[in-house]
């Protein structure tokens, strides 16, 4: 992520968020990655859904990663769960 390549970020990212979503500690990581990924792919778009759908992400207060998550969500389409995430912020 500090190189500033952001998809072979969220590339690294993803197979370690597949298999734990709500580990938002890896998440953060990925979201923060997918953020700035332009186009992001289509399947790590679904996975941003799936850990916006954690309860570790439903009870998250940190701004950073609910903005993030916001705008992930809003590129996958999902404009009702943006606002919910910054509603929160």
């Amino acid at each position: 992520l500090w190189s500033g390549d952001y998809a072979a970020a969220a590339a690294r990212f993803e197979p370690l968020v597949a298999k734990d979503p709500g580990d938002l500690t890896r998440a953060a990581g990925f979201v923060a990655a997918l953020a700035n990924v332009d186009p992001p792919l289509a399947e790590q778009l679904r996975l941003a859904e799936k850990v916006a759908a954690t309860s570790g992400a439903q009870k998250s207060d940190d701004p950073v990663f609910l903005g993030n998550l916001a705008w992930v969500l809003h590129r996958a389409g999902d404009t009702a769960g943006s606002n919910r995430v910054l509603d929160r912020v």
